[in-house]
């Protein structure tokens, strides 16, 4: 198998860089999801151009377990790729990925605002100004 570089899913998806964690937000599902510490580094590797490759082997190198670094590494891109946030492309993009530290990446996912991340409140505005949600 070949490696792979990625890009963020723009159409469906919005992200910030803030205070060193990525919150990242779906409109199409509505779910809202907060990547700190080394998932934030795997974010942020990805979508500048380094490759699957690039990164699990950046991961294993910060770590003293190389072996778990890579298998978690390389499971947290594959659960950004299944939730859409970011899409494989291409050939293995060339930009190294260093990592200061690695830790076990986590992602967190919230639904509390699911329904008003949702609105459309281009076509769902009415008389009553901001889009109202239909009871």
């Amino acid at each position: 198998m070949t490696s792979a570089s990625f890009e963020g899913v723009a159409a469906r998806m919005s992200y910030e860089d803030l205070d060193g964690e990525i919150i990242a937000i779906d409109f199409q599902s509505g779910a809202y999801y907060n990547l700190a510490g080394t998932a934030a580094e795997i974010w942020r590797h990805a979508l500048a151009g380094s490759g699957r490759d690039a990164i699990v082997s950046g991961a294993a190198a910060a770590s003293a377990d190389a072996a778990a670094a890579r298998h978690e590494a390389g499971r947290l891109l594959d659960e950004l790729v299944a939730l859409n946030l970011i899409a494989e492309t291409g050939p293995e993009g060339d930009r190294p990925a260093p990592f200061a530290t690695f830790e076990t990446p986590l992602i967190e996912k919230f639904e509390d605002m699911a329904e008003l991340i949702q609105l459309d409140p281009i076509h769902e505005v009415t008389a009553a100004g901001w889009p109202h949600v239909q009871v």
